[in-house]
């Protein structure tokens, strides 16, 4: 019996990388999935790249933003005009395989309560071997999925759509640097399942093309604070708290730069607007998430 393939959106979300683009393109034009819309968004690129997308043929719709929106809105803009059952998000610096993608939908199709998946990123510099394909057709158990509390990659992952709906996607002023967990933590608070899929493989270009490592640090000292005060229960918190200013201290001391202490400060300008929309998830399930404290402190 032929399977009725749902329609998958491809999300590229592009900033000043005009090489990695084009080669990330390429591979999508590859694609055999026989039911797939491809949409690339430019987060207000100045090196040449908007006027590369502004020029792609029609199998891609392009959405050319006038500045940059960060990955939480760059995403967010690609998410919403994505008309696919599916939603497959990559930077463009990054793929998934093509098999992979058929994988993704008989895993969503089989298990409803799965809202996102990150595939494996390994890195195109070193493991890319064109027209060999690592994507195994493993099977996924329903208690894999029942313990599915992980904390997703943007930069190749795939979402049902209506669950982004339903957790109102991005929250735009996380920009980048712990965005995508933010939208996990959202979707776990609203029962959803969120999974690393290891048989599943993308590739992302490992390169420190186009980030700006300072602002990264500072932009995820400050979300990390915003999740803990959105998400995690009351019980949990001063320990939680206490934590990450003992992580921000031991930062402030031992690299003396003054970004923490700014992180910090900005993260308290909009704390009211944080708690107003707190939810948080149970002790049990927020003792089976990884917190990732390391991602803000270790830049």
């Amino acid at each position: 019996m032929t399977m009725d393939w749902p329609l998958v959106s491809i999300v590229i979300l592009s900033f000043n990388r005009r090489d990695d683009l084009q080669e990330t393109l390429e591979v999508c034009r590859s694609y055999t999935y026989p039911n797939l819309e491809m949409i690339v968004v430019d987060n207000g690129s100045t090196d040449g790249s908007a006027e590369d997308v502004a020029g792609l043929e029609d199998r891609f719709r392009t959405i050319l933003l006038d500045h940059n929106t960060g990955s939480a809105g760059g995403h967010a803009t690609g998410m919403r005009a994505a008309t696919g059952e599916l939603v497959i998000t990559i930077d463009d610096d990054a793929f998934v395989e093509n098999e992979a993608i058929y994988q993704a939908v008989k895993l969503f199709r089989t298990y409803p309560k799965l809202g996102g998946i990150s595939f494996n990123q390994l890195n195109t510099l070193r493991e890319y071997i064109p027209g060999v394909s690592k994507t195994a057709e493993r099977e996924v158990t329903p208690e894999q999925v029942e313990n599915g509390f992980d904390l997703i990659t943007e930069s190749a992952a795939a979402f049902r759509k209506s669950v982004l709906e339903e957790v109102d996607y991005h929250q735009n002023e996380f920009f980048y640097g712990g965005e995508d967990n933010e939208l996990s933590f959202k979707m776990i608070a609203a029962g959803y399942r969120t999974l690393i899929v290891p048989h599943l493989v993308a590739y992302h270009k490992i390169t420190a093309t186009s980030r700006d490592n300072r602002r990264l640090t500072r932009n995820s000292v400050r979300n990390i604070l915003w999740m803990l005060l959105q998400f995690a229960p009351l019980k949990e918190l001063p320990g939680h708290l206490f934590n990450y200013h003992w992580y921000l201290a031991n930062a402030m001391v031992q690299k003396r730069q003054s970004l923490y202490l700014s992180a910090w400060w900005e993260a308290l300008m909009l704390l009211p607007r944080m708690l107003r929309r707190r939810r948080a998830l149970s002790v049990e399930t927020w003792n089976r998430v990884v917190f990732p404290y390391r991602m803000a402190f270790l830049w």
